[in-house]
């Protein structure tokens, strides 16, 4: 081996070392996420810690803000749960009259209005952790409901030997560029002795938080931003994209391809004769077309761009990796209408359905537990609207009994993700209800059958129209006074008793939709 030689050698091992470290470089400038793992005193689960949770959050934003693919995923989902409404309705009239108020309280419309809800959804998608606040007047029962921003959380304090049962929620804030750190009960937490300070912080007993926590694993105790796995690809879609725009305007540079047989001069006279003729004028245009003339020895064809090897939807792969993080199908991710028959209002992927019906049912057990609480603070308080008993369990556990035997059950509804035929709807609940014959059933009773035909149609104020329908026992006492007092009057007809007849004229009626929707499909 000569000198040259191993010279040759050592400068392409000085090459391959400068890559090597540039590549090790490349993976530790990208550690500090994936290494921001902690294990938790008295835990056998592993958490992110709090400062690269709030880093993992700060970029979901970022990225919903600025990245069409995030911001499509985030939107879409949010869509599907909340653009088609909901239902709340308590078994009981008397708990359906506090829900109703709460609900219409004009102090929680920024968190129960639609745009407070599909709000909080965007939230839970980019955040995965929601905390609800209960300010409650103690005399009236009145709730007010709130949220507290993610960043203002900074811990969740447990039972020291049960980690699933939260104790308090530590919200450090800053109130006129004063710092307050504070502690908030989690909403089941009710310890006999309730100190005003722990660990020096005051305690905010009249505020119970409630935590929702989505994308974590039982040992954790926070969430993890839904679009985090998303996020890494939907940037390569981004950087490959911006790759190929500066490649077809390198390809722009060179509109013609020149032959030109001679030396420097004869290139550079072919060279003039072109620039001249493809030149603007001062205006910015061109002139009309033109002619080239030339010889033999000049060829004059237009630059072939056909043999590129990088195509535009070679991006898809990077698509279909955010689609596959987000759950989002293709099809409604690109927003291409070219697939738009993929994606109809009638058809949807099956593991997309399911994951936005589990998403509503999340949502529905939201709403149930926050109308639980309504319901047990209206009972405990003096001027509340419900009555009950406050008793302990076999456990020492705080339980609301409503007096009278009252239902607290409250049922949340939303409709069908995927729209289904109004017609078959209809005839299905006929079906149901009249078993095929000419009376009711009494398969399902009268109200259930309203409210489900109501809901069909999916009229905006189904709820009040059903209110009208089948009032509470006092509108239908102010009814009977009403028309007791307009007896009295001989030129009124008297009032005739409707009700023993209602279920048959009922009947009839779904009989007559029945006939109408044979008839017409059978036209069709």
């Amino acid at each position: 081996m000569d000198i040259q030689e191993a010279e040759g050698i050592i400068q392409t091992q000085s090459l391959a070392l400068s890559l090597l470290q540039e590549r090790l470089d490349t993976l530790e400038r990208a550690l500090p996420i994936t290494s921001g793992w902690e294990i938790l005193s008295g835990s056998s689960g592993n958490d992110f810690t709090r400062d690269k949770l709030q880093t993992i959050v700060d970029l979901a934003k970022v990225y919903y803000l600025k990245n069409p693919l995030i911001k499509r995923a985030v939107d879409i989902q949010t869509l599907y749960v909340w653009s088609s409404g909901y239902s709340v309705n308590a078994e009981a009239p008397e708990v359906d009259k506090v829900i109703e108020k709460f609900w219409a309280d004009p102090k929680n419309k920024p968190i129960l209005s639609h745009q407070g809800l599909t709000t909080l959804e965007r939230e839970l998608r980019l955040n995965a952790n929601l905390f609800f606040a209960f300010f409650t007047d103690s005399n009236t029962g009145r709730v007010i409901l709130r949220t507290i921003p993610f960043s203002e959380i900074q811990d969740i304090r447990t039972d020291p030997e049960d980690r699933q049962e939260k104790w308090f929620y530590v919200r450090q804030y800053a109130v006129n560029g004063s710092s307050k750190r504070e502690l908030y009960p989690d909403w089941r937490y009710q310890p006999a002795n309730k100190p005003a300070t722990v660990d020096g912080m005051p305690v905010n007993w009249d505020i119970p938080v409630l935590h929702v926590k989505t994308n974590s694993l039982s040992d954790m105790l926070w969430g993890v931003s839904e679009v985090y796995c998303a996020i890494d690809w939907s940037r390569g879609y981004k950087e490959f994209l911006e790759d190929w725009i500066k490649l077809v305007k390198a390809y722009s540079r060179f509109a013609w391809n020149a032959t030109v047989k001679g030396g420097a001069s004869a290139v550079a006279a072919a060279k003039t004769g072109l620039e001249a003729m493809l030149t603007p004028d001062s205006n910015g245009e061109y002139a009309s077309a033109g002619i080239f003339v030339g010889n033999q020895n000049t060829q004059l064809q237009p630059y072939k761009f056909s043999g590129a090897t990088t195509d535009v939807d070679d991006a898809r792969r990077y698509m279909l990796m955010v689609g596959s993080a987000t759950g989002i199908p293709e099809q409604l991710l690109a927003a291409d209408p070219s697939t738009a028959n993929l994606a109809t209002s009638k058809s949807l992927e099956r593991p997309a359905e399911l994951q936005f019906m589990e998403r509503q049912r999340l949502w529905s057990d939201i709403l149930h537990d926050i109308c639980q609480y309504v319901i047990d603070q209206s009972v405990k308080a003096p001027h509340g609207i419900l009555q009950g008993d406050i008793i302990e369990d076999e456990y020492g556990e705080e339980q609301i009994v409503l007096s009278g035997g009252l239902s607290r059950k409250v049922s949340i509804a939303f409709p069908d993700i995927v729209e289904h035929d109004i017609n078959e709807q209809i005839l299905a609940i006929i079906h149901a209800a009249t078993l095929d014959g000419r009376e009711l059933a009494g398969t399902i009773d009268l109200k259930t059958i309203t409210r489900l035909m109501l809901r069909i149609l999916k009229l905006d104020d189904a709820d009040d129209l059903l209110l009208k329908l089948f009032p509470t026992d006092e509108i239908i006492m102010q009814r009977l006074n009403k028309a007791g007092q307009e007896e009295d009057d001989p030129q009124d007809p008297p009032v005739k008793d409707t009700w023993e007849s209602l279920d048959r004229e009922i009947a009839k009626t779904l009989n007559k939709i029945q006939e109408s929707i044979n008839v017409a499909d059978s036209v069709s």
